[in-house]
Parts: C-alpha cells; structure tokens; sequence
C-alpha cells in the first residue's frame, strides 16, 4: 500500500493519457486531486491503479468522483465503482458505475443514470449513458441516454436571459419527455427514438420519434403522431393526427401546429383532414385550421379523394383547401378554395322517399365556398367573471361563388300528396347561377338569393293519388336574365 505522496513519486500526476500514436493530439488531462487509499501495480506505461474514494480534476475544468476506481494507464480509461459524480460546468451527472476515457472525453455511465443541468432546469433520467465531450473536431457535447423509458425534463432559456420567462414575464412552461433513447446535441437539440411522449402544459405529443429545440421554439414528431392540445378557456381538446408534425412556439406560447401527410384534426363536434392540417393559435387559444389536397396524387384518381375535407356535425365541406375561423372554441366560419362543395342530409330534416335517391342530400358548390356560422351564445346570464356555457354553432348562410349551384328540400305541407307507401313528399329546388346565396334560421332556408338564375322548383300534386306513385308538379321560378 502506497500513501499518496509515495504514489505521485512513483505515478505520473497526469494519469490517463492515449498511448503515444495519439500523443501529439492530447489536450485534456486529469489529474488526481486526493484519495484515501492507493495501490498501483506493473511496469510504467502499464500501471494499473487503484484508489479508493478518489477526486479527479481535468484541464477543460471537468471534475470526478466515486467510492472507488481502477485507472489502466496503457489505455488511459478509468472504471468508476459506486456513487459516480461527473461534473463539467452547470452539469452534473450521477451513476452506480461508470468508465472514462479522459483523453478522448469519453464517458459511459450506467445504473441509476441522472443528468442535471442546474443554470437550464434540465433533468434527464436513465439507465445508460454515453456522453462524447466537446473536443476539437466535436464541437458540442453529444450525450446517449437509454431507459425503459428514458426521460427529460427540459425549460427552453431565453438566449438573452438565465431565466426561463416569456415577453410577458410569464414562466414558459417545462416539457417532460419520455422515449426509449434520448439524444442531446450540446444545449441546441434534443432528439428522440421509440415511445416517445411529451407533456407539456396542455399538450401531448406522441409519436415513433421527436426533434425538439432546446431554446423551445420548435418540435417535430415522426411516424404515428398524435397531438392533444387543451384549451384552457373553452376547456375543450383537439386531437391532431399525421405522419408527421411540426410545433412552433413564440415566447413559449404555442403559435402553430402543422400536420402533414395523411392529416386529421378533431375539435368540437367537427373534424378536418387533407394532404396538410395547419392549426393557429393566439394567446394558447385556437382561432384558425387550414387544410388543404395533396397536388401531388394522381390526376386519374377520385376528386374525393384528393380534396381536403371538413366534417362539422352532419355538414360536410370539401375542395382543394379549406379554412376554419374559431372563436371560444366554437366554429364562426369555413371558407373552401376549388371545386369547393357542402353536403348535409339534414339541412331540412325532410325524411327521403326510396324511390327517389337522388334528393337524398341537399348541397351547394362553387369555385368557392363560404359558410358562417352564429355567434357563440351564452346560457342564462352568468356574472361577467363567471365562464359561460355555450350552445352549439348553427349555419347561418351558404354563399357559393363562381359556377355556382344548389340543391335543397323544403318540408312537405300539411295538404302535401303522400307516397304510395304513405310518406310525405318534399318539395325540390335546384338553381344555378354567377352566385348563390342561402339564409337560414334555427337550420332551416328561410331564403335564396341568385345573381343570373337558372333552375326549377318541383312540388308534389296537392290531390293525392292512392293508385299511382305519387306524381310532382314541375313550377319554374329561375329565368336567366336578358
């Protein structure tokens, strides 16, 4: 047994260094600060050493400690036993076990793996690790982190500040990240493989992989992603669904999610999906989607399935893109571009006779649509500091503009001839024009207005007939102007 005087005699101060081949390129060393007890064994250049509750300090300021260790001085590595401490900077990293080539700032770590980055409020738990250090042709820190899951807790700092605050002075939320293997790039990147999941504030990601920008600016997520975002005034969530996703945040407030390739978002009683879901939001709160086709598919295909596509209750709305305005949570408008159309079967709520499918639907399309709906109405009259219920959006008017046209059913009146099997019959109206424009009230057309009219209007026999089908009597209301 050697004491630590005798030992420095008889071991160069400097203990890990690469064999001479790689001599000329060393920079950083370490240096034995104190142990207890010290044993060191075989010829110089192929000691092996061992100490007990040692302290080394590095050149790039990189500090150690462990119960244990066993320095190979021909390889210049150093197996660290029980109670690992790896400092470097603000971070600080904590193991059961560890090996360390200091000449190459290699580090692996395993067991009980925790990373602290006390100036960020970054926490990174595991069960191995692998750091390769900042060394000249590395120019930032790269650490692997496995785990079942591993995770991070990690808070986007403004570059300008140590503090973790938006415009406002607002504390810009932590995002919690879990996957099967974490990788950090410096404190620019994150990146994620294998379940991975995120939480933060009301968000939740899912997805097969993630990139995410330390600074906290932007996310991305890879194969089978999901988002869920919680609107904190409406309390009501939306569910986004994609290939794959893009998240941006300004002054850690949430500004825009974009979805791509096989795009779904569900919000409210509605739903929209394309080629691309793009979602706004101010101040957290949602107040506009955006969809549009892929331009890229077939031109032999099916127009329906090119066409982006929003579902609301039983309305639904097509063309090459598709807008949503938002407010409260409530929808206020949706305005299609190209080929654009809106389709219920329950515009009228007229029960449809099986003999005619063609009047199953009432619809309207255009070069371009746009459908408005009510305001956001609140039940009762709640204090102003009191959040309001609301009722449902109702559409208000359909304008379709350019090559424009409509088809809609009126409720039978009460002398209206049946059908043979006794069902009421509707009346019909199909009308075509420049544009079109329907008005409705509590669901129901109240009025049309046509600019350069053409179409008909059918109504049933006011007579019924019990022997024949029921016959319809042809009225025309629609002239094309002179």
């Amino acid at each position: 047994m050697l004491n630590i005087s005798l030992f420095f005699l008889l071991v160069p101060t400097s203990l890990w260094l690469w064999p001479e081949a790689a001599g000329a390129q060393q920079k950083r060393v370490c240096d034995l600060e104190s142990s207890q007890e010290i044993n060191s064994a075989g010829r110089p250049g192929a000691r092996v050493s061992y100490l007990s509750t040692p302290f080394f300090s590095c050149t790039d300021g990189t500090e150690i400690k462990a119960d244990s260790s066993i320095t190979y001085e021909s390889t210049g590595l150093t197996r660290l036993i029980g109670n690992v401490r790896f400092r470097e900077g603000s971070q600080e990293l904590n193991s059961a076990e560890a090996e360390y080539y200091s000449s190459l700032g290699i580090l692996e770590a395993r067991g009980n793996v925790e990373v602290e980055e006390i100036s960020r409020g970054t926490f990174i738990v595991g069960t191995e690790l692998l750091l390769v250090q900042e060394y000249e042709e590395t120019l930032e820190d790269i650490m692997t982190i496995r785990g079942l899951p591993a995770s991070a807790i990690l808070t986007p700092i403004s570059p300008s500040s140590s503090f973790s605050t938006s415009a406002d002075n607002q504390a810009v939320p932590s995002s919690h990240i879990y996957a099967d293997v974490l990788y950090l790039i410096g404190d620019r990147l994150l990146q994620a493989v294998g379940h991975v999941r995120v939480e933060r504030d009301s968000l939740e990601l899912y997805g097969d992989s993630l990139e995410f920008l330390q600074d906290g600016s932007s996310t991305k997520l890879f194969s089978n992603t999901k988002i869920s975002h919680r609107d904190d005034l409406s309390g009501k969530t939306t569910t986004v669904k994609g290939d794959s996703v893009n998240i941006l945040f300004s002054d850690g407030e949430l500004e825009l999610i974009q979805s791509m390739g096989q795009s779904e978002a569900v919000y409210d009683n509605g739903r929209i999906y394309g080629s691309m879901v793009e979602m706004f939001f101010q101040d957290e709160e949602l107040n506009r989607i955006h969809s549009k086709r892929d331009l890229t598919l077939s031109p032999t295909q099916e127009l329906d399935s090119l066409q982006a596509t929003a579902v609301i209750s039983d309305f639904t709305i097509t063309g090459e893109s598709i807008e949503l305005e938002l407010s409260r949570g409530k929808l206020l408008s949706a305005t299609a571009i190209g080929a654009a159309r809106g389709v219920s079967s329950s515009i009228s709520n007229v029960a449809v006779n099986q003999q005619f499918p063609f009047v199953e639907e009432d619809w309207i399309e255009g070069d371009s649509l746009v459908i408005l709906f009510s305001e956001p109405k609140p039940i009762g009259s709640p204090s102003p500091a009191q959040v309001s219920e609301e009722e449902d959006s109702v559409i208000e008017q359909m304008t379709a503009y350019g090559n424009a046209r409509s088809f809609f059913r009126k409720p039978p009146s009460q002398v209206a001839t049946s059908d043979s099997i006794g069902n009421p019959l509707p009346e019909l109206n199909y009308v075509r024009g420049d544009e079109v424009r329907i008005f409705l009230t509590d669901g129901e057309i109240r009025q049309m207005e046509v600019d350069n009219a053409k179409g008909f209007f059918l109504q049933p026999i006011s007579k019924p007939d019990t022997v024949t089908v029921s016959k319809f009597k042809i009225e025309p209301r629609y002239k094309e102007d002179h």
